[in-house]
Parts: C-alpha cells; structure tokens; sequence
C-alpha cells in the first residue's frame, strides 16, 4: 500500500511538471531536400524575423514552446500570426498559440508545413520571409527541432488548458486518499523559459548551409528519418 502511494505521488510529480513546464530550448533549420530553402536557420535581422543565410551565430535564434502553447524566441520575443498568415516577431500577447513539436518537427495546430518567400529586399539577399499557409511565390519546408543534447525525436504537446485541470483535479483527488501530496506540489518548479541559439555556424558556405549544426551534428540521415 505504501509502494502504490509513493508511485501514485511520483506520477503526480511528472503530471504537475508536465502542465506547468515549458519546453526544452531547441534550435530549427528549414528541411526541404533539393532546394534553396534546405538546411537554413531562423534569425533576427534586427528588423524582422528571417529565414537563411547568415555571417554569424550570434544572430540565429533558439525556440521554446510555452505551457500555453506559444513559440517563444531565444532574443525574449514570440512568434505572430498575421490574418494574411506571415509569420513575424512581436510580444507575448499577440502570439499565435497552437505550437508543438512531434518527434523533431514543429507544428503549428497539427500543421507541419511552413513556406518561405524570397525577400525582394536587396540587403537580405537568399534570404526568406516565413509563412503558415502558402502564398504565391513560396516554397514549402519542414522545421526541424534538436535539442542540445542532440535529442532529433524530442516531442512537447502543450496541455489543453481545460482538459489538463480536469486531470489534473482528478489525479490530486486519488493521491489524496493515499498520502498527502502539499509537500511534493509545493517542491515542483516550473522550468526555466530562457533558451539560448543551439545552432552554430562555424563557417558559411556558397550557400549558407555547409557550415551549419544544429545542438550537436544533424546530418541529413537524421532529417530523412524525421520526414519518413
């Protein structure tokens, strides 16, 4: 009785971090074999969100998916939505929500596909605008999620707020019973919301990817297998 108890509190303990925690910090590069749009990262050009080539690391950018189900940016800024479905950079409270990740690639309310389209801005050269939906002149491509301990299959689906308290509610109500869980709820930290760039660019090639690694090495096996 006493074994069942401990192992109904520890499972508890996951339930509570998994609805009160955000994701791990992960880094992105465009997947789209055979195009211009392959193996690129996601940057901030200091006047919007970019997708391509760049000169330094420094301006790569890490995600992190909320509890709430937002994207949030490694520079402190989220992901938008706007009605004509381009993607840019803004605050907390005009973020899009419906953001996961499953088994290395991110979804936006079970989408997977992304678009990008030629910047017709002569000091952004190669580079792309993100998209949701598809526009004329874009080209498709996946974004592909490793975390830095290189994990190509992490998964983190936000909790349904109202299913989650529902659950939530039901599984305190049974631990209840056995042992009380105040000490165990009280001890659960929320996971911290800052993430860092996970990719690094040692050296840049013709076409801005040679160079690139995403947490440790993604090889394009790795990306094949994610797509399969």
């Amino acid at each position: 009785m006493k074994f069942t108890a401990v192992s109904t509190l520890v499972s508890l303990a996951a339930l509570l971090q998994n609805v009160l925690a955000d994701s791990e910090p992960f880094g992105v590069l465009s997947s789209h074999s055979a195009s211009n749009i392959h193996l690129l990262p996601f940057y901030d050009s200091g006047s919007g969100l970019f997708l391509g080539a760049v000169s330094s690391s420094s301006d790569v950018l890490g995600f992190t998916i909320t509890d709430a189900g937002k994207l949030k940016f490694s520079n402190g800024k989220y992901a938008v939505v706007d009605s004509n479905g381009e993607m840019s950079e803004g605050d907390e409270n005009n973020a899009a929500t419906g953001w996961a990740i499953e088994k290395g690639l991110v979804t936006l309310n079970g989408n997977k596909l992304f678009y990008g389209v030629p910047t017709t801005d002569s000091a952004y050269p190669s580079n792309y605008k993100v998209y949701v939906k598809d526009v004329p002149n874009s080209n498709y491509f996946y974004m592909v999620g490793t975390t830095a301990d290189n994990n190509q299959q992490y998964t983190f689906i936000p909790p349904d707020a109202s299913s989650s308290s529902s659950t939530l509610a039901q599984t305190t109500e049974s631990v209840s019973s056995a042992a009380k869980t105040t000490a165990i709820i009280g001890s659960i930290k929320q996971s911290s919301t800052s993430a860092s760039p996970l990719i690094t660019i040692p050296q840049q090639s013709e076409n801005g990817a040679a160079g690139l690694r995403l947490g440790a090495t993604l090889g394009l096996a790795g990306i094949a297998a994610l797509l399969l």
